[in-house]
């Protein structure tokens, strides 16, 4: 029983490891939220440091809708 008990404990005691880690790495990505709506996108425009971004976009359209990622003219990433 007591080996079980900490063979439990170390289990446990990983997972929470691995979970606070997890939320650090979270809590350090910048988060961008988008209102995408039928006439218009708020904010309409977007300016981001380098590193990790998060945007969370909200469609309120009545449309789907595409999302690019521009520097300047060229598409760096769209989904």
């Amino acid at each position: 029983m007591t080996i079980n008990f900490r063979r439990n404990a170390l289990q446990l005691s990983v997972a929470a490891l691995f979970s606070s880690a997890f939320m650090a790495n979270a809590a350090d990505v910048t988060q961008v939220k988008v209102t995408v709506t039928d006439k218009q996108c708020e904010p309409m425009t977007i300016t981001v440091n380098a590193g990790k971004t998060q945007f969370i976009i909200q469609n309120h359209s009545q449309k789907a809708l595409e999302w690019e990622i521009l520097k300047g003219v060229m598409v760096v990433e769209e989904r």
